[in-house]
């Protein structure tokens, strides 16, 4: 009945979900393709965007899972924060 545990519960459970998902190499795949695709004109600095995201399907290319994790933080750096805030992992400890 104590709404504070319960939310701090929450919080560590969200953690943990996330952890899980961007081990898995999916996830950075669906967040190349979402940032490439849905987000691309949004992004700040549209010349390092393009190189990223070109990095990004390098990386895919070649089975650099850790050349792709690179490329799409890097991305999420150029998102607006208050498009940011909204995605999975945005500000999460984890990305």
């Amino acid at each position: 009945n104590n709404h504070d545990i319960l939310q701090q519960k929450l919080g560590v459970l969200s953690q943990l979900v996330m952890q899980v998902l961007m081990k898995q190499d999916g996830f950075w795949v669906a967040h190349l393709e979402k940032l490439a695709g849905e987000y691309k004109d949004k992004l700040r600095n549209q010349a390092e965007a393009e190189r990223l995201i070109a990095q990004g399907y390098r990386a895919i290319n070649t089975q650099d899972v850790e050349g792709l994790r690179t490329a799409v933080r890097q991305l999420y750096g150029l998102l607006p924060d208050s498009i940011a805030k909204d995605l999975p992992g945005y500000g999460s400890t984890v990305l």
